[in-house]
């Protein structure tokens, strides 16, 4: 393949998307995000806690922004812009779990660095 084949194919490619159960509300989906989506989310990560691993800054909305960039529809359109943040906080506690584990699942987000900026 040319490079500009290259170029189009990987901007051909769509993000995984699987569906999520919530009791009650059918067609919800999490999806992978964007590598940009990722690394701003790492960021809350990394400004969250030191080398070591510790809290040095509580970020109250870890488990939300995740699943503000990753809850879309049956057609991948998210359904929570990242200024609606605060309205995904105020989930039921279990339905964001819910989702959360979902998203944390899909995009590979390891556990045990958000389990570090939580403690």
């Amino acid at each position: 393949m040319t490079p500009k084949q290259l170029k189009e194919a990987l901007a051909d490619l769509k993000l995984k998307r699987k569906p999520v159960d919530v009791p009650g509300i059918d067609g919800l989906f999490v999806a992978e995000i964007s590598a940009e989506d990722l690394d701003e989310y790492n960021t809350l990560l990394a400004t969250a806690t030191d080398a070591e691993g510790k809290l040095v800054k509580p970020m109250p909305h870890l488990r939300s922004a995740l699943v503000c960039k990753s809850l879309v529809d049956e057609d991948g359109k998210r359904l929570y812009t990242d200024q609606e943040l605060d309205q995904v906080g105020r989930l039921p506690s279990a339905v964001l779990e819910t989702l959360y584990q979902a998203a944390r699942r899909i995009n590979g987000v390891d556990e045990s660095a958000e389990e570090a900026a939580k403690n």
